[in-house]
């Protein structure tokens, strides 16, 4: 079953494939419970907004550069370079401890700097890698790779924190683990093959993006990339409720496991049996469906109506799939032929990029308005406002029309 799925995929797009499992191991490790350690140690909300828009801007403040090594030079060298950096970040919160307060700018613009030349490969790598047939299927598979990760990790490193002894020094376990995975990654980058990622001209940003945006499936690709990353708030929200509620990191482990059946459930079918003409469908209704599910918090903030809504938004997951195609196919659409993409694929992308760290900084600049995060209730309205501009994305999004693109050549 597991082979007929990835019929079609190239070898290296296997590879790619394991080195996203990685990828999402890492994530699930370090930033999941990142926020919550940062918490123990400060109980200061202003702190972790501080963390997370700083982590954002640098990201954001990378990518041009990222792009244009990647397009002059090979896609490997910035995710190499940013695997590596990602180790020493990981090793400096690791020794700094409770220390790591005065740093914490520096700390975050290290950890942002070493993703965000991480994922502008790896977001290239998925253009370069796929084509418009497999790449509903290769987001299905994504999307079930992320959500195992996300659930079975964050579980394994509550269970390493609270049985530990050493307080926050438990913590190191899991950093340390997150270094074991993204040393992983950077091995595994290694049996992609290089053909179809080396340079391929000069990188042109200004100039390139002021023709792509002439094109309205281009615009709006980036408006929706931005309206949904306000939502990336969402995690952190959402592990500080279940901490408040219960006091224990147990509880964000257990909430994971418990929604990761069905999110990979649902997305194995869609892979399998849904085809491109249902994007729109799925996404509409299935952002109508995740705004409904926030509107339970509304109502009850208690661990078990929390659960109730882990369970329906996994239900729904399979709205976020179909964005990643229809994103690409945008510029597919726009492009008379493999030569033009290849040529303004890294400044497209590169946009994108710089899109969705804006995006996050604008959701989590957000949270320093809203006052005492400490409210359950309040957090619940926070999230429904996430939900709303998710949901705007979704809207926004189910407009491109790339059979109907108007490119300005």
């Amino acid at each position: 079953m597991a082979f007929s799925y990835l019929q079609g995929f190239s070898r290296s797009l296997k590879a790619f494939s394991l080195m996203k499992l990685f990828a999402y191991s890492q994530s699930a490790f370090a930033h999941f419970l990142i926020n919550v350690y940062f918490w123990r140690i400060t109980e200061d909300i202003q702190f972790l907004v501080l963390f997370n828009i700083t982590f954002a801007a640098s990201h954001a403040l990378v990518y041009v550069f990222a792009g244009k090594v990647a397009k002059e030079f090979n896609r490997f060298i910035p995710l190499r370079v940013g695997v590596v950096i990602q180790i020493f970040y990981l090793g400096l919160v690791l020794v700094l401890g409770e220390s790591v307060v005065p740093y914490i700018i520096p700390i975050a613009m290290l950890g942002g700097i070493a993703d965000g030349l991480y994922w502008s490969s790896d977001n290239l790598l998925k253009f370069d890698l796929t084509e418009p047939d497999n790449r509903l299927r290769f987001g299905a598979l994504q999307q079930i790779a992320r959500s195992v990760t996300g659930a079975l990790l964050p579980l394994a490193a509550s269970v390493l924190v609270v049985t530990g002894t050493g307080g926050l020094e438990a913590y190191g376990k899991v950093f340390v683990a997150a270094m074991v995975c993204a040393g992983l990654v950077f091995f595994t980058s290694f049996f992609i093959s290089p053909e179809r990622t080396k340079g391929s001209g000069r990188f042109r940003f200004l100039v390139t993006i002021k023709r792509l945006w002439k094109d309205r499936n281009i615009r709006l690709a980036s408006y929706a990339t931005l309206l949904s990353q306000v939502e990336e708030v969402l995690p952190i929200l959402i592990g500080l409720l279940l901490f408040l509620k219960t006091g224990t990191e147990l509880s964000l482990g257990a909430y994971q496991f418990v929604t990761v059946t069905i999110a990979v459930l649902v997305n194995y079918s869609l892979g399998r049996f849904f085809a491109r003409k249902n994007y729109r469908t799925l996404l509409i209704w299935g952002g109508l469906a995740n705004l409904l599910t926030v509107c339970l918090l509304l109502l009850s903030q208690s661990y078990l109506a929390l659960i109730v809504y882990g369970i329906l938004k996994s239900l729904f997951s399979f709205a976020y799939v179909p964005r990643y195609p229809l994103v690409l196919d945008a510029l597919t659409a726009h492009c008379r032929d493999e030569a033009e993409r290849d040529d303004v694929r890294v400044e497209y992308v590169t946009l994108l990029d710089i899109v969705d760290a804006t995006g996050k900084i604008i959701g989590y600049a957000a949270l320093l308005f809203v006052g005492n995060l400490t409210d359950s209730a309040l957090i619940s309205g926070v999230l429904l406002v996430c939900a709303l501009f998710a949901f705007a994305s979704s809207i926004v999004l189910a407009q491109i029309r790339p059979d109907q693109a108007a490119p300005s050549h």
